[in-house]
């Protein structure tokens, strides 16, 4: 399927690690690296590892799913949405998993903030300073791809996966930046130009997946990200299943969700320049 066009489908035990950041994120490198010494002895053995920074002023959570062997290679940040993080769990190992037994290091990012944490509980998310929290979530997002890509085993090459309100984020951390080589975002709108620094240039290799059922993020919406790539000359691919909903894909069987994490594993492999198995 050329790009640029759209396709209807019919169809053991954890370590922790720890990981600080200050506010501006300017002591991320110094952690991350002390951290890296341990997960590149890790890395051989398929290890699955858990970073939890505690006691900072900002901390993050990722959970690790590293290829086996020793060669180099290629990483993802895969970005969870608005409410399904702790909830999701088994879902995004289902992809950390598949994307490490590809030769692709899988980092699953919980970018929230424990001010995030009970904005969502309070339900007031979406109505306080939420185009503030989106904007220090992209830098956020940004810095972590920048130091995955120097970790000892990582090749350099670093992309994004992001669903829902983190396909959302995917696309604002992936704009007009040369750090990240490609991208897929399951029923996500594009930010509004308040939540961006500055408007949209250029995006990496793009895949859409959306669901034409899905009630909360409308097909409307993958369109217009699909649009919006088009006018920016970008590649781009956009696969609609038209009996899903919204996070159809995190359901462990089925044809749509199936077909759905295999089409992202493969585009993964294809721009991070992973031999795919005949």
């Amino acid at each position: 399927m050329p790009f640029g066009q759209k396709r209807d489908q019919i169809v053991n035990p954890t370590r922790n690690f720890s990981m600080s950041l200050c506010r501006t994120f300017g002591f991320i490198t110094i952690f991350f690296l002390a951290f890296s010494f341990r997960l590149a002895a890790a890395s051989e053995t398929n290890a699955e590892n858990s970073m939890l920074s505690k006691n900072s002023e900002r901390s993050v959570a990722v959970m690790h799913y590293s290829a086996p062997g020793k060669v180099r290679r290629p990483s993802v940040l895969l970005l969870h949405g608005y409410q399904c993080v702790e909830a999701c769990a088994a879902d995004f190992q289902r992809y950390g998993r598949a994307l490490a037994s590809k030769g692709i290091d899988a980092y699953v990012v919980n970018y929230y903030s424990a001010s995030d944490v009970r904005a969502v509980a309070a339900r007031q998310f979406k109505t306080i300073d939420y185009d503030v929290r989106f904007k220090e979530w992209t830098r956020l997002v940004r810095e972590i791809a920048r130091i995955v890509a120097r970790q000892p085993r990582a090749d350099g090459r670093v992309a994004l996966i992001g669903f829902s309100q983190g396909g959302k984020l995917a696309i604002a951390s992936a704009a007009d930046n040369p750090d990240i080589a490609a991208l897929a975002v399951f029923y996500a709108r594009l930010p509004q130009s308040d939540e961006l620094e500055r408007a949209i240039r250029k995006l990496p290799p793009l895949l859409i997946l959306h669901g034409a059922d899905d009630k909360l993020v409308p097909l409307s919406d993958g369109n217009a990200a699909f649009l919006k790539a088009q006018t920016l000359g970008n590649q781009v691919e956009m696969v609609v299943y038209p009996k899903a909903g919204h996070g159809f894909d995190f359901a462990p069987t089925g044809k749509d969700p199936v077909d759905a994490r295999r089409r992202v594993i493969s585009f993964m492999q294809i721009q991070l320049g992973i031999n795919r198995e005949p």
